[in-house]
């Protein structure tokens, strides 16, 4: 809690630890309630002991890992859709899909979601060849 020596301080712990009492951590660390005042730098030695202490906690049961993976996984996933939001954009600007696609959803030879898998097939065969 920053800005420990302002009024309403004790009541912001007492509501923290409340929320912490009723509150399931799966992963078995509780996390600790640090008073600190930022500006005098008081209570700093305290919250990053008690922050290496949990980053320590992580690792040795492996959720740093895991949780690590999958911030990688996440990453990489937006920079994927963003890449093909891309390409999609391009591609009904320069009017390829619409010379290819549309025409066979108008004239009910395809539907929209047909479609669209379609195109996703043929860049994919297109491009491991």
């Amino acid at each position: 809690v920053n800005k420990s020596d302002r009024a309403g301080a004790d009541f912001m712990v007492r509501s923290i630890q409340s929320m912490i009492e009723l509150s399931d951590f799966g992963n078995g660390w509780i996390p600790p309630i640090v008073l600190t005042q930022a500006n005098s730098d008081t209570g700093m030695d305290v919250l990053l002991d008690n922050f290496d202490k949990f980053v320590a906690y992580q690792k040795e049961n492996g959720h740093f890992e895991k949780r690590r993976r999958q911030q990688l996984i996440m990453e990489v996933g937006d920079i994927l859709q963003d890449l093909l939001r891309r390409e999609v954009q391009s591609a009904f600007e320069s009017g390829v899909i619409e010379d290819i696609v549309l025409e066979k959803i108008i004239n009910h030879e395809s539907d929209p979601y047909s479609a669209a898998y379609d195109l996703l097939e043929s860049r994919t065969n297109l491009q491991s060849n």
